[in-house]
């Protein structure tokens, strides 16, 4: 009835940014010489509060009528154009997304962008002039998807670019600029990148799930790609996800809205919920209680626009204090200067885009973009013995065979258009080969998608033929919006027919089709070829047929990893990345992210690094030659993998961070060059921060990644490449050519010098060692000459662990290497330490046998000094220990004599009526002391415990300490007991108190350590 009422206000008579009839000086907001703030503000200002609401949802009613002074028709904002625009009105369908993002074009993709944009903006117009203003009609755009397809299962994988955060960056930015346009006044259309953020399945549960991530696999994968589309694109939209973020909806996700995407990014763009999401927070995923709490939640955190009803309650809840006029009128703001930023007040002929004509839709121009896209999409994953590309002259039969061969709504994917018309493989065939060619076509199942006798008729079709082209894969029944897959298998009895024709001994040619990477394991073993088309859109069957007959050189290069079974790949729910994607993927795929074959082939050399050591603010070039060494002209794919060999924190094993498609003639040679910025070099620190940090990196630069086997070889310099090197896949026709190189970042500080230190602990012949190894890039000539070396290594500054210094002779000196020999006078057991020098790899390693490795577990310094160097690093506690704390609390750390490292445990827990709190955590010791004289003080909710000195009865065993529980009273009269335990062997302390009551307390905790020198506290949140 409320949305009833509200279209009562739309008129029928809808005119695009009338006029008042009546004669007198525009108003401020049509006056086209004012600036647009001003403009939004003087509207803003002559809108009633209850105008104002009635705009904050999709759609839009009409303000006032034609001949009154404020006038503004009806807007629907909900329009879709993924890869063509959406809906029943004619239009240009280009490659599904993933097809897109397999074209590792970003030139194409602005291009394909460019042209849905001129047909929105035309279907847009012939709307308004017909008097319709309707969903999907509009120029507000909910593309591109920009979600990382981290599991091949997920159903709305297809409308993503792929698995890979730096190839959907670029094409992000591609897309959204290609829609918006470059008008300096006005946008063609707007963008809304979707899902912010960390959206990707499971689909049966994302009304209600819950995606836990941790912050750095969210700046590492989730979010760079929403960053380029806001930051460096320009997307003026956002649309939010479904799903909760570590307990909260990402509708009302104050981090992600507020102070990721409006603080940090600068976003002053408008934010939309998805379809529902905000009637979800208290239907399925009760965070709250009602409907309008939910839209009051949604409003004040950031949401301007409301996609489904749940703003239709928003006037009671300001009515009732719950929202704000200035909160209304800061959302309703950013709506309105998108539409004054479209041209929806101005005339028409000062809006350039407003001029664009209907006939620009289904254009030849654009039906041959589509052919091209699907073309440069198409991936060749087999070819044995070259049997493409077919030479139809030499045919007199073909059989095409299979339900994907003959099927025109499957060919588009989801979220498609209405075009003129849709060429399926089989047509495409047909009108490619002379009428000499017969063509024996059958989908191998009856209507009721049981096999057709045995398959008895494609077998018998098969073997007439001279080659079988077998169209297999997915289509929406299996893998939507909504739907996942379950098995990475072919569907139905698809298996069964590829089998049952490869018996008849026709080479067979499989064609897949479909928007989610499969377990073809088998198919990839015994069939002459296989080609993957995705879901090519319109010029589906034109752009196949020209891959299979060689009219176009395929050279699509996968966006995404097949696995080899569906056992590689970790629990659907589970969010965190290890284990996920080319960037974190042990087992070996079946067919790796970048792969793809071609029919020419193309050699790599003078792999080149501009600078072997660079600043972290520097910038890197890196340049290849890459020649066509085959008989035809095609398009290479040149990618570049930067690996991270020394970090201190978890990082992908891999990483594209570079990648250009060229076209090359036989015989021709380019050299291709890429930047490489400190950006793309960063890695998040244990503070969620992100740095350069000084180290090795490795480069691999190819047409497509290096073998797995190579990343655990040795370093190999700049520009010198191995002879030989083969392909990621060694039954590929093609040579690898992947060249590597190195190069180093140094520490601008100058300071340390042991750039990077790494620790491993073991037993070797019953005995404890512990290895340190480091970078020394700019001292090693002070270590290799020096008469003496003082060796230490001790937990921070001062509590020593093992120290030497001798004057030495090598043990063994080489062109290489030098080896030293020294002993541990402070350690009561013979402990020796060997000191070995390598001059070619600038690097030093110091194995230490029977020394405690209780003692390193806490974080450490190693130094090493000589006559003329000195040289220190810390080392990182992850590398030591493994163990993290549950972040329950949150905690700083204390500056002077004890450091709290880590997040400590803070639980409550209720037992024999008395309830008890317990503090855990970590701590960096940097000194040795007497804890028997010290005062504690426990500061609870404004309720204070202090233990006097002496009281604590602290016993020291070893190193740690032991401080019985003491019975104690409060400010306020409750009896309370204290204990604590301090142990620095393992660095850690645990305090623990019982009173009653404490389950219902809640606030801050202060815990203080007090001595004659010393006074410092530390605040921990309870949760």
């Amino acid at each position: 009835m409320v949305r009833l009422l509200l279209y009562l206000g739309i008129i029928a008579n809808f005119i695009w940014a009338a006029k008042p009839a009546f004669s007198q000086e525009p108003l401020p907001y049509r006056d086209t010489t004012l600036p647009i703030d001003t403009r939004v503000d003087d509207l803003l200002g002559r809108l009633t509060l209850e105008e104002k609401l009635s705009q904050l949802i999709y759609e839009s009613p009409a303000i006032g009528e034609p001949n009154e002074a404020v006038y503004f028709p009806a807007y629907n904002w909900w329009s879709e154009c993924l890869h063509g625009i959406t809906g029943e009105e004619l239009s240009t369908v280009f490659p599904q997304c993933i097809g897109l993002g397999a074209t590792w074009n970003v030139d194409l993709i602005h291009e394909v962008a460019n042209a849905i944009a001129d047909e929105g903006r035309a279907i847009h117009h012939e709307a308004l002039r017909h008097g319709e203003i309707e969903k999907l009609k509009g120029l507000n755009f909910f593309a591109p998807n920009i979600n990382i397809f981290r599991d091949p299962r997920w159903g709305r994988g297809q409308e993503t670019y792929g698995e890979d955060p730096y190839l959907t960056s670029r094409i992000a930015v591609a897309f959204v600029q290609g829609l918006q346009g470059d008008d300096p006044d006005y946008f063609k259309v707007i963008a809304t990148p979707k899902h912010f953020a960390v959206h990707s399945g499971p689909e049966a549960l994302r009304h209600n799930f819950d995606a836990v991530a941790d912050e750095r696999d969210m700046w590492e994968t989730y979010l760079p790609a929403f960053e380029a589309a806001v930051v460096e694109a320009g997307a003026h939209s956002i649309m939010t996800a479904y799903n909760q973020l570590n307990e909260v909806p990402c509708a009302v996700n104050a981090w992600l809205i507020e102070e990721v995407l409006r603080q940090k990014w600068q976003f002053d763009g408008y934010v939309v919920n998805d379809l529902g999401s905000i009637y979800d927070m208290f239907e399925y995923q009760g965070y709250v209680d009602s409907l309008q709490d939910a839209a009051v939640l949604a409003i004040n955190a950031g949401n301007d626009l409301n996609l489904g009803d749940a703003y239709y309650v928003l006037p009671a809840a300001v009515a009732q204090g719950q929202v704000t006029e200035a909160r209304i009128n800061e959302a309703l703001r950013r709506l309105l200067r998108v539409r004054f930023l479209l041209g929806m007040f101005d005339p028409p002929e000062m809006v350039p885009y407003a001029q664009i004509g209907y006939d620009v839709v289904d254009r030849q121009e654009h039906r041959d973009l589509a052919r091209r896209a699907a073309q440069e999409s198409i991936v060749l994953l087999k070819n044995n013995n070259n049997i493409l590309p077919l030479d139809a002259n030499q045919l007199n039969k073909i059989a095409v065979i299979g339900t994907n061969a003959h099927n025109e709504p499957i060919l588009l994917g989801n979220y498609f258009g209405n075009p003129s018309y849709i060429i399926t493989p089989l047509e495409g065939i047909q009108e490619r080969v002379p009428t000499s060619v017969e063509v024996l076509y059958d989908q191998g199942y009856s209507s009721d998608g049981t096999p057709n006798d045995g398959f008895i008729q494609a077998k018998e079709y098969a073997s007439q033929a001279d080659v079988a082209v077998v169209c297999l894969g997915l289509t929406f029944y299996e893998a939507d919006e909504g739907k996942d897959l379950t098995s990475l298998d072919l569907p139905g009895y698809q298996q069964q027919l590829v089998e049952a024709i490869y018996q008849t001994d026709t080479p067979v040619i499989v064609v897949l089709i479909n928007g989610n990477p499969l377990t073809i394991n088998w198919i990839d073993q015994n069939v002459d070829a296989i080609v993957e088309a995705w879901f090519p859109g319109q010029e589906s069957g034109s752009a196949i047929a020209d891959v299979l007959f060689g009219d176009y050189n395929p050279a699509g290069r996968l966006p995404i990893t097949f696995y080899s079974s569906l056992a590689d790949v970790p629990e659907f729910t589970d969010y965190s990345m290890p284990g996920r994607t080319y960037r974190y993927l042990t087992e070996e795929p079946l067919y790796p992210f970048g792969f793809g074959l071609s029919y020419t082939t193309f050699s790599y050399s003078n792999l080149q690094i501009n600078d072997q050591f660079i600043l972290p603010d520097q910038q890197l070039t890196v340049s290849v030659d890459v020649e066509n060494t085959g008989p035809r002209t095609g398009d290479e794919v040149v990618q570049l993998y930067v690996r991270d060999v020394e970090a201190f924190v978890p990082v992908p094993r891999l990483e594209l961070q570079g990648f250009k498609r060229i076209n090359l003639d036989p015989n021709e040679k380019q050299t291709v060059e890429f930047n490489i910025t400190p950006d793309q070099l960063t890695v998040i620190d244990d503070q969620n921060n992100p740095i350069v940090e000084p180290g090795m990196f490795q480069v691999y630069v190819g047409p497509c990644q290096p073998d797995p086997n190579f990343l655990l070889s040795q370093s190999i310099q700049a520009g010198q490449s191995l002879s030989g090197q083969s392909s990621y896949l060694t039954q590929s026709s093609q040579v690898g050519n992947v060249l590597p190189g190195t190069f180093v970042i140094e520490d601008p500080n100058d300071t340390l010098t042991l750039q990077k230190v790494q620790v491993r602990t073991g037993k070797t012949t019953g005995q404890e060692t512990i290895t340190i190894s480091g970078k020394l890039p700019n001292h090693t000539d002070d270590l290799l000459n020096a008469e003496s070396v003082r060796v230490v290594l001790r937990n921070s500054n001062t509590y020593v662990i093992y120290e030497q210094q001798i004057d030495f002779v090598p043990d063994q000196t080489s062109v290489n290497n030098v080896v030293y020999q020294l002993g541990n006078p402070k350690s009561k057991t013979e402990s020796v330490c060997t000191l070995r020098l390598d001059s070619n790899r600038n690097s030093f390693s110091l194995i230490c046998t029977r020394v405690s490795l209780q003692g390193l577990r806490c974080p450490f310094i190693i130094e090493i000094e000589t006559e003329n160097f000195n040289g220190w690093a810390q080392a990182d506690e992850d590398i030591v220990n493994s163990r993290k704390p549950i972040p329950l609390a949150l905690l700083r750390n204390w500056e002077d004599l004890l450091q709290l490292s880590g997040t400590p445990v803070v639980r409550k827990s209720h037992r024999d009526n008395n309830d008890s709190l317990r503090l855990k955590g970590w701590l960096t010791i940097k000194d040795e002391v007497d804890l028997s004289n010290r005062q504690m003080i426990l500061d609870w909710d404004q309720q204070s415990f202090m233990i006097p000195p002496g009281s604590l009865q602290a016993t020291r065993h070893q190193e740690f300490y032991v401080c019985k529980k003491v019975e104690l009273t409060d400010n306020l009269g409750n009896p309370a007991l204290f204990s604590a335990l301090i142990d620095l062997q393992k660095c850690s302390f645990s305090i623990s108190i019982t009173k009653t009551n404490i389950i219902s307390t809640s606030g801050n905790i202060t815990l203080g350590l007090q001595f004659d020198n010393f006074d410092e506290t530390v605040d921990i949140i309870l949760p």
